[in-house]
């Protein structure tokens, strides 16, 4: 039997994925579901050096909070991302993009090594 571990960032990864494709279909409810669970694991796997993951579900929760009504927490997290990019983009080891609402650019925080 294959043994899965439920905190890998694989899995992160994955409740992420799972969310965005919510948010597109207007189920914000869900995908702020999605972006929780997320973030549960990118909050005990960063300690390990991907906080890059957890400023994209940081973002992504902010997106869905948003749509839902919840400003003060949208805020709250976007402000967290920001944070976490300013950090990334001072070690000059990421490429600071000109325009940081971009899906893209939060994408390019995530490090493949992590998954």
């Amino acid at each position: 039997m294959l043994r899965v571990n439920p905190r890998a960032p694989a899995i992160a990864a994955t409740f992420y994925q799972q969310g965005h494709l919510a948010l597109e279909q207007d189920q914000c409810q869900e995908a702020l579901s999605y972006f929780v669970q997320a973030l549960e694991i990118c909050e005990q796997n960063g300690v390990k050096g991907n906080v890059g993951e957890t400023a994209r579900v940081l973002w992504a929760l902010s997106r869905a909070e948003h749509r839902l009504g919840l400003a003060a927490n949208a805020e709250e997290h976007l402000a967290a991302a920001l944070k976490i990019t300013d950090t990334l983009y001072a070690s000059s080891l990421f490429a600071q993009p000109p325009d940081k609402t971009e899906e893209n650019v939060w994408d390019g925080l995530v490090g493949i090594m992590y998954r």
